[in-house]
């Protein structure tokens, strides 16, 4: 027990040490080593593309390095006459948030905003002297290096009433990231301290971390804090990074069958390659199993603590941009545990697939293609499939191995001539037992999350979103979201829950789409956010909707469902409210 101690003493030390460098080194950039996948840029870059601003076609792997998004934002900027004047605040707006990455010639040429004239004078913190720039809080920068930080503050509330339970949920939050860049290095570390007050056990699951400790969830407080730490490496063709960050692959309206931003970010090695017209994504990550996979850590015959099993991902994305108007994506990614890194899934061009079969067949393998297609100006098409097990005898049968997943999109800019309007149209469908494993190590799953779609399998959900930009620093949105689900009645199994694989003995071979307890939920949300100030945020939304349960014996139930929130948020760096 004395060697626990003092080796947990030398680990708290040299956390210390670890944290007293990493504010020392010369750190990073604004706004972080990726730009977070929430990012509105990301937004106006589809626009730009499908309106012909770009010739570059957007890779379908996010997030993007601050220099990617800052080398297109130049490249719009030479089609800046032709933008409507909206569009040009929204350019300008952003070519101001990544001067810092810009070439000379393009901060030469752009138009600066009252934000960099008036250099923050308007702001109730203008005495402070160490506010010379609004993007940062303080920054120290010399030949080749930045160093810096950011605060970051979020309160707010919200009113949910879910047809039994109905009640307020408090928000407040605060935390700080610390930057800088030397060279081709780039650094981030952030820290943030978060506490939920009031009826916590409305809270949704996905949007806040309640997962971390659920058992607390009806004491009507929690707090929680989270830290991320990255360091990236860059250059024309190459960007390695490591550390605690997310994906998204191929996103639609709804979301991504590989990887997506709704499980929270992991530890991970993340390395890209663009040789146009192909690049490559390769990443290993660490996973968190929620619930807990335990057992005793004994030394001799003592029991000195629990151990938890490991949990960990392999991915792999290929986007090829052979054609000007036709996008095809490959990825396949691999979950496994019990174990440390396998080295079998390491190589970045292994096939996963195949590898994992090689590996004794032990492990969770899935993969998929999308497609990407810009048929006319302002249009795009999308397609994803997704694969979760195949046997090729069973397709367009009713076995339940057939764990498939499809999802098609459009998106239209400026429909119908409604000048910097956006409308997303999307389907998606889960079949039976998708995402499910025989071992509850190898569910795609962070922390309790899918690492994919937000949805349960035997599940399909249809949105429709109109978002508009009235200026560059307001935007209101409205859509309406049908989702139906095939639940697991009591006593039987029909592939409606992630975390209830397939049991040979007890269930039926052959299932049906949507069997089971029909869940259907209609909903239809408006929303509001205005930029007050310099990534200063004020947003509002509601929704309305009902729900209809339709079990195969018992009693349908139907009931309404509403939930009102408002939040100011100051330099954004999660929860983002809205269609993103």
């Amino acid at each position: 027990m004395r060697r626990l101690c003092d080796a947990r003493r030398r680990l708290s030390a040299a956390a210390r040490l670890a944290a007293l460098l990493l504010l020392l080194l010369p750190l990073r950039s604004a706004l972080a080593v990726d730009v977070p996948p929430e990012h509105e840029v990301y937004r106006f870059l589809t626009r730009c593309e499908l309106k012909g601003y770009l010739d570059t076609r957007l890779s379908r792997s996010l997030p993007y390095s601050e220099r990617q998004v800052s080398s297109l934002l130049g490249e719009a900027m030479t089609n800046r006459s032709r933008m409507n004047p909206v569009e040009q605040g929204e350019l300008d707006r952003f070519l101001f948030l990544f001067a810092h990455q810009l070439p000379d010639s393009v901060n030469a040429a752009r138009t600066p905003l009252s934000w960099e004239n008036t250099r923050g004078q308007h702001l109730p913190w203008k005495p402070l002297h160490m506010y010379g720039d609004p993007r940062w809080a303080w920054h120290v920068r010399g030949e080749g290096w930045l160093i810096g930080f950011n605060p970051h503050a979020d309160a707010g509330v919200e009113h949910v009433d879910n047809g039994v339970d109905r009640g307020s949920l408090n928000r407040i939050a605060t935390g700080l990231s610390v930057f800088g860049r030397y060279g081709d290095v780039e650094l981030l570390m952030n820290v943030r301290d978060a506490h939920l007050s009031g009826d916590i056990g409305l809270a949704d699951s996905v949007r806040y971390p309640i997962r971390f400790d659920s058992e607390n969830r009806s004491s009507g407080r929690f707090d929680f804090d989270e830290t991320d730490a990255m360091v990236s490496w860059e250059r024309k063709h190459i960007y390695a990074l490591f550390g605690k960050t997310s994906n998204l692959w191929a996103p639609g309206a709804i979301g991504a069958f590989s990887l997506s931003n709704n499980a929270g970010p992991n530890v991970q090695a993340r390395l890209r390659l663009t040789f146009e017209p192909l690049e490559i994504t390769w990443v290993q990550a660490k996973l968190i199993q929620s619930p807990p996979i335990t057992w005793p850590l004994v030394a001799g015959a003592d029991t000195i603590g629990t151990q938890y099993a490991e949990k960990w991902l392999a991915a792999h994305r290929y986007d090829f941009r052979i054609f000007r108007n036709l996008q095809i994506g490959f990825w396949d990614m691999v979950v496994y545990g019990y174990r440390g890194i396998d080295w079998d899934y390491l190589p970045p061009t292994t096939f996963l697939w195949s590898a994992e079969h090689y590996n004794h067949d032990r492990d969770d393998v899935l993969m998929g293609v999308d497609l990407r297609l810009i048929p006319a100006t302002g249009y795009e098409i999308t397609f994803s499939w997704l694969l979760d097990e195949l046997k090729f005898s069973k397709l367009g049968s009713n076995w339940f191995g057939n764990k498939h997943g499809y999802q098609v999109g459009v998106h239209a800019v400026d429909p119908l001539g409604v000048d910097n309007g956006d409308l997303n149209l999307e389907w998606v469908m889960l079949r039976p037992y998708v995402y499910t494993h025989t071992r509850a190590i190898n569910i795609p799953q962070h922390y309790g999350v899918n690492l994919g779609m937000p949805l349960q399998p035997n599940s399909a959900e249809f949105l429709a979103r109109w978002r508009q930009t009235l200026s560059p620093l307001l935007n209101v949105w409205s859509e309406g979201t049908l989702l139906l689900h095939g639940a697991n009645p009591p006593g039987k199994n029909v592939g409606g829950d992630v975390r209830v694989p397939y049991d040979s003995d007890k269930d039926s071979e052959n299932v049906s789409f949507l069997e089971g307890d029909r869940e259907r939920t209609l909903t239809g949300t408006v929303g509001v956010e205005y930029e007050l100030d310099l990534r200063l945020f004020l947003r509002a939304s509601l929704s309305l909707g009902s729900y209809d349960f339709n079990p195969i014996k018992g009693d349908s139930i139907s009931r309404s469902i509403s939930r009102f929130d408002v939040s100011l948020t100051w330099f954004p760096y999660r929860w983002r409210e809205g269609p993103y």
